[in-house]
C-alpha cells in the first residue's frame, strides 16, 4: 500500500475510478430526481450528487485524454471557425527571409529601438533575417502530447 502512495500516476488512476464508479449513481440519482420518480435523502446527498455530476466532464476528459495521449491540438473545435482557418493559413503561409525582416522593421517603426535587441530600423531588419534563419518552421500537424512536443 506504501508503494501506491509514492507513485502518483497510480494513485491518480485509482482515485480517477472510484469517482467514476461513484458518479454513476449519482447521475442515476440526480436522473430519477429531476422525473419526480424520486427525492433526495437530505440536502448532504443533494450536493454531493451535483458535486459528482459537475466533475463528470473533468473526470472523463482525464480519461479520455489517458486513452488517447497523442493528440492535435489545431483539430480541437475551437480552431474551425472561418476567421481561425484564415488566420492559421496565414501563419503555415512560409515567410521569406525579407518579410521577416520587413515585419521587425514595422515593429521598430511602431515601438521604437528595444536595447536588448537593436537600435536602428537596419538593426531591426538584421534581427529578423537573424530569427528568420534560425528558426524552423511551424508544422500543426505535429503530433503533440498535452500540449508538448514529442
Amino acid at each position: 500500500m506504501r508503494e501506491l502512495l509514492r507513485d502518483p500516476d497510480l494513485m491518480t488512476g485509482i482515485i480517477r475510478r472510484r469517482v467514476l464508479r461513484a458518479m454513476v449513481p449519482a447521475i442515476r440519482k440526480l436522473d430519477r430526481v429531476a422525473r419526480g420518480m424520486n427525492r433526495f435523502a437530505d440536502d448532504h446527498e443533494r450536493v454531493a450528487c451535483i458535486a459528482l455530476a459537475r466533475l463528470a466532464p473533468v473526470v472523463l476528459a482525464a480519461a479520455r485524454d489517458a486513452d488517447d495521449e497523442e493528440r492535435n491540438w489545431f483539430s480541437d473545435p475551437i480552431w474551425q471557425t472561418p476567421e481561425k482557418q484564415a488566420l492559421l493559413k496565414e501563419l503555415m503561409r512560409p515567410k521569406t527571409r525579407e518579410e521577416v525582416a520587413e515585419a521587425w522593421a514595422e515593429t521598430f517603426r511602431g515601438r521604437g529601438p528595444d536595447s536588448l535587441k537593436y537600435e536602428t530600423e537596419e538593426e531591426a531588419r538584421e534581427y529578423g533575417r537573424q530569427l528568420h534563419d534560425s528558426i524552423e518552421p511551424l508544422d500543426i500537424n505535429r503530433r503533440t502530447m498535452r500540449g508538448r512536443a514529442r
